[in-house]
């Protein structure tokens, strides 16, 4: 009465393009985003732990900087057996899936916090409109390095998006990369500023000057979540369910079973 359903994996993915997908996915499982993260110091006083809270539970710590020890709990990592004299600083190094974000950070010393509890340094850029008139101006600061971005006349939004992030990448000194970004879309960025400390060497950008032809918008402090994308244990799973599939198609296929 009722026809038995077979499932062809060919249908949705043949069989010789199978170990080039499983070869892709393993792949963007191994590719992680590292951020150098500069930790300034300006409290007023020495302070031997620095604490960490990360938005993102599998973020992990590549390099201690001035510290010799990392306590994990979660998402947050504290880090002791070190001093940084006031008004100095460590660079600490940190790699996870997806982007290294940061929702707290502060300095102790025995114990008892030193100064404020900071934030990440995040800007979002946004472009809308048509073909930019290119009178658009956007200042951008971090330590002690100051730049100003111009839009090009003619440029589409995701072309102007695409020059601001190439200028963002200028900022360097020596082999520190001092703001990291990440694109939401196609007309969409952020960008994290790598010195952490107090004003002026922190991140700083804003219009100077509007573009006639696009909408320039810098959110201050915004930290916008990504386009949903599949995590590593989404890969591992898909990964594990592809490879299964063939098996049983092959040994379907050695067993004349249609």
């Amino acid at each position: 009465m009722f026809k038995r359903a077979v499932f062809k994996v060919g249908a949705l993915v043949p069989l010789g393009v199978l170990p080039i997908v499983l070869v892709a996915l393993w792949t963007s499982i191994s590719v992680g985003s590292e951020r150098t993260m500069k930790f300034e110091n300006t409290t007023g006083a020495a302070a031997n732990d620095l604490h960490i809270e990360f938005t993102n539970g599998s973020t992990q710590i590549t390099d201690k900087g001035a510290f010799a020890n990392d306590s994990e709990n979660g998402n947050r990592h504290d880090l002791s057996g070190g001093s940084v004299a006031n008004n100095g600083s460590t660079t600490i190094k940190a790699k996870v899936d997806g982007a290294v974000r940061i929702k707290a950070w502060w300095w102790t010393n025995n114990g008892v916090r030193q100064g404020i509890v900071h934030e990440d340094d995040v800007k979002a850029l946004s472009v809308l409109g048509g073909g930019a008139s290119g009178s658009g101006q956007i200042s951008v600061s971090i330590g002690g390095v100051v730049h100003t971005f111009n839009t090009i006349a003619g440029h589409s939004p995701n072309q102007t998006v695409d020059e601001f992030s190439a200028f963002l990448n200028s900022f360097v000194i020596g082999p520190d990369t001092l703001i990291s970004q990440d694109r939401l879309a196609a007309s969409e960025l952020n960008f994290y500023g790598n010195v952490l400390g107090d004003d002026p060497t922190r991140l700083q950008s804003s219009i100077v000057t509007p573009d006639l032809g696009q909408t320039l918008t810098i959110i201050q402090g915004a930290q916008a979540d990504f386009v949903p994308a599949l995590t590593t244990y989404g890969l591992i799973a898909l990964t594990l369910l592809l490879l299964g599939t063939a098996v049983w198609a092959i040994r379907r296929r050695r067993a004349g079973i249609a």
